[in-house]
């Protein structure tokens, strides 16, 4: 039986606690984790607008998703792998 894993991966340049954060997250169904990469990128996406940061979307696609702000020191990347 296929899984799938969804792996969250924070990188920052200011912050030593954040660099290498990381989630994992895993599901039966390849629909269930592209839902679940969907909502944590709008939370993150609406959560960093609001505090006024100046987001880039980087990539994004149904099994992958990287942001970035404040000059690009600062990321998360979101990928689907099936496992």
């Amino acid at each position: 039986m296929k899984h799938y894993v969804l792996t969250y991966v924070g990188l920052s340049d200011s912050d030593y606690e954040a660099n290498g954060y990381s989630e994992v997250y895993l599901f039966d169904t390849l629909e269930d984790a592209q839902s679940k990469l969907r909502e944590i990128a709008v939370n993150e996406l609406d959560y960093h607008e609001s505090e006024g940061s100046k987001c880039e979307v980087l990539e994004t696609f149904d099994n992958e998703f990287r942001m970035s702000w404040d000059g690009d020191g600062e990321q998360i990347r979101l990928q689907i792998h099936e496992v």
